[in-house]
């Protein structure tokens, strides 16, 4: 699976990225902290799994992915992973990260 996480926090980015890093099967294809450059990143690698942060200073998280969703053809593979995956499910930051890999698995 391919991830990538946009969130404004260089502490909160790292501890992320380690812990996804730990798992077989995911790679993170890359990082961004502001909307702006998370929504380029999310044109750019078009990845399976996008942790993103909704309190972005720029733009917020959920813009980034509406931004994102409308720019897409309604044919693409990743629109059509997104219209799978309207029901959000959010994870709190102080949850274990055991929680976070149910989720997205």
């Amino acid at each position: 699976m391919r991830i990538a996480i946009v969130e404004d926090h260089s502490l909160t980015r790292t501890g992320i990225r380690s812990s996804l890093n730990e798992q077989q099967d995911i790679s993170v294809v890359g990082e961004a902290e502001t909307g702006v450059a998370g929504l380029k990143l999310l044109q750019k690698t078009k990845p399976d799994l996008a942790i993103v942060d909704i309190g972005s200073p720029d733009i917020d998280g959920i813009e980034v992915v509406q931004r994102f969703r409308n720019a897409l053809s309604p044919e693409s593979d990743v629109s059509t992973r997104f219209k799978y995956l309207d029901k959000i499910n959010y994870i709190l930051a102080s949850e274990s990260s055991k929680n976070f890999f149910n989720v997205i698995d």
